[in-house]
């Protein structure tokens, strides 16, 4: 499920004109009346969509209507959102069975969930878009607001990490081919094939900006021999704050946590989904908070990572070299990527906001490989 998205079919802008058709046409199929976008998926340009959330109302104006969200999915997946959440149900991943001598096999269920499902259109090629209907997850509070990192928000995303670890991680629940072999080829190849070639195409960043932290990382024997003995396990590699909900209302038999990115199940690097949530908060820092800041932040987060058993995550050498190493990886996309590429900079008057952007993440990225190597 590791689609490049230098060699994707992008066929939809999503202009007002293309948004309006294309919603009547769900409306008229689904009867699902939208009320308001809340989340737009694209490929670091505009012109790139690759999903759009609507909230608004399924079966409208009829005594079952009910509040939903509705992904539009415009990007042909490899595996659909849906087939995921339902072969998760079938397969009992969620779910373990507990042997008792004396109570006999009982089960316990995760507090994590998948979507529950309303309705859902396999994508299409004559329309070029399928869709998911499931309950209003956008207005469910997010485990943690991304940007600066407090200890409430750490303990959170531990007891969550420690739920979807075991209950979701053990093996991998899906018939995909493991795409990389190694955690060096499943790194080097979005290094090089997708942020690199994609941030020397947009031509936004100076070379001087980004050569030599590509080259540190890319060329240096020692990353590639680390990446190379690091296994690959299985996970969901984009898990934020902002991409799992807290349920309002958590009953008997509902979640407490919702993991709403679900295109994003493969095989990746041993503690990849531990560093991924750092990563976005450093995107997300507010202008003008000093790296020193950054540094410190990072290192409680690695903290409560070593602290609590929760996680798997030991408090040895090895570890920490990991997180460092996969710290740098994540500072060096930022730099190529979200730096590089990201249409959010696009704008004359983004220049400063970019300009300390990039700096925080040169800064993450040196200070990174530096333990890293230093361990």
């Amino acid at each position: 499920m590791l689609n490049d998205l230098n060699k994707l079919d992008y066929r939809h802008s999503f202009s007002d004109e293309e948004q309006a058709r294309i919603m009547q046409e769900i409306a008229a199929e689904a009867n699902f009346r939208a009320e308001k976008e809340v989340y737009r998926e694209q490929a670091w340009d505009p012109k790139r969509v690759k999903a759009v959330t609507f909230t608004g109302k399924l079966d409208a104006g009829s005594r079952f209507e009910r509040s939903a969200d509705l992904k539009v999915q415009f990007i042909k997946p490899e595996v659909e959102e849906a087939e995921i959440i339902r072969a998760s149900q079938a397969l009992g991943v969620g779910r373990r069975k507990i042997d008792d001598p004396q109570d006999g096999i009982s089960e316990i269920k995760s507090e994590v969930g998948l979507p529950q499902i309303y309705l859902s259109k396999t994508w299409e090629e004559k329309t070029s878009y399928g869709y998911l209907a499931t309950p209003p997850y956008s207005q469910w509070p997010p485990l943690f607001a991304p940007g600066l990192g407090t200890k409430e928000a750490r303990q959170k995303f531990v007891d969550f990490y420690g739920q979807y670890h075991y209950y979701y991680c053990t093996q991998a629940w899906l018939p995909v081919d493991q795409e990389a072999k190694t955690a060096e080829q499943w790194v080097m190849d979005r290094v090089k094939k997708r942020w690199y070639a994609g941030c020397v195409k947009k031509g936004r960043l100076d070379p001087a900006d980004y050569e030599g932290y590509y080259e540190r990382f890319n060329s240096r024997l020692i990353v590639r021999l680390y990446l190379s003995g690091l296994p690959l396990v299985w996970g969901n590699r984009h898990l934020t704050g902002w991409d799992i909900r807290l349920n309002p209302q958590p009953k008997v038999d509902t979640p407490k946590y919702v993991i709403t990115k679900n295109l994003f199940w493969s095989y990746l690097p041993q503690w990849y989904d531990l560093v991924f949530p750092i990563w976005h908060n450093l995107t997300q820092y507010p202008l003008g908070w000093s790296t020193e800041y950054a540094k410190a932040d990072i290192s409680a987060w690695l903290k409560s990572f070593e602290e609590n058993t929760l996680t798997k995550f030991s408090a040895g050498v090895r570890s920490k070299k990991t997180f460092f190493l996969l710290l740098a990886e994540r500072m060096l996309g930022a730099i190529l990527a979200d730096d590089g590429m990201d249409a959010r900079f696009d704008a004359p008057e983004k220049a400063a906001e970019l300009k300390y952007y990039l700096n925080l993440h040169q800064e993450v990225f040196d200070w990174a490989m530096k333990n890293f190597v230093s361990l």
